[in-house]
C-alpha cells in the first residue's frame, strides 16, 4: 500500500511540474504576442504606459546642415524644399551650446492628428508603427495640422494635402543619409502623455 501511495504521489508531482511548465510557456507566448502588438500599435500592454518608434536626433552631433530635410522632401515631394520636409531643422543662434533644434514626428501612442481627421485618412502602419496619412483620403482641411502639439503634421499648399513623417516605410532615409550620424530610430516610452524614456 505504501509503495502504491508513493507511486501516486510521484505521479502527482510530475503532473504538477508538467502543468506548471505549460503555464510558464503559455505566459511567455502571451507576453511575446503582447510585446509585438505593443511595438506595432503603440497600445499599452502595461496600464499607464505606451511606446512608439520615432526618429531621434543627438543634437551634440548635429551641425544643422539640413541634409536630412533635403533627403526627406526630395524623396516624398520630388524637390529639395525644407518647407516640404517632415523633419525640421532650426539653426541655433550664434554662440548657442547646440548648433540646431531638430524636430521630428513622435508617432504618438494616442495621436491627436488621427483623432480629429474627419475622413479617417490617418492611421497607424501595423508593420512600422508609423502614424501615416493616406493622401488619397485627405481633403486638405488642415485639422491635423492644428491638432498636432508638436507642429509635425504639415501642409503642402500646391497639392492641398497634409503630410507628415511615415518613417519611409521602415527604411528611414534621413537616418541613413545624415553625415554626422546624429539621427537614429528609437523606441519612445510614454507615460501620462509625456515621453519618459528614449531607447
Amino acid at each position: 500500500m505504501d509503495n502504491k501511495k508513493e507511486h501516486k504521489e510521484g505521479m502527482s508531482r510530475r503532473q504538477f511540474i508538467k502543468v506548471a511548465g505549460m503555464a510558464v510557456l503559455a505566459e511567455e507566448l502571451a507576453g511575446g504576442f503582447l510585446n509585438r502588438a505593443f511595438a506595432a500599435t503603440g497600445q499599452a500592454a502595461v496600464p499607464g504606459s505606451a511606446t512608439s518608434r520615432a526618429i531621434v536626433c543627438d543634437e551634440t552631433k548635429c551641425i544643422g546642415c539640413g541634409v536630412c530635410e533635403k533627403i526627406c522632401s526630395k524623396l516624398h515631394h520630388q524637390e529639395a524644399n525644407r518647407d516640404l520636409s517632415s523633419i525640421i531643422v532650426e539653426k541655433a543662434p550664434d554662440g548657442a551650446e547646440k548648433k540646431a533644434d531638430v524636430r521630428t514626428c513622435h508617432h504618438c501612442p494616442d495621436p491627436a492628428c488621427m483623432k480629429v481627421c474627419p475622413r479617417k485618412a490617418i492611421s497607424r502602419d501595423e508593420k512600422t508603427g508609423a502614424v501615416v496619412i493616406d493622401e488619397g483620403l485627405c481633403i486638405g482641411c488642415e485639422l491635423c495640422v492644428k491638432a498636432c502639439p508638436y507642429g509635425m503634421a504639415r501642409f503642402n499648399p500646391a497639392k492641398k494635402k497634409a503630410f507628415k513623417c511615415d518613417l519611409c516605410g521602415g527604411q528611414t532615409r534621413c537616418v541613413a543619409g545624415c553625415p554626422r550620424k546624429a539621427l537614429s530610430l528609437e523606441q519612445l516610452t510614454w507615460k501620462d502623455g509625456k515621453i519618459v524614456k528614449i531607447g
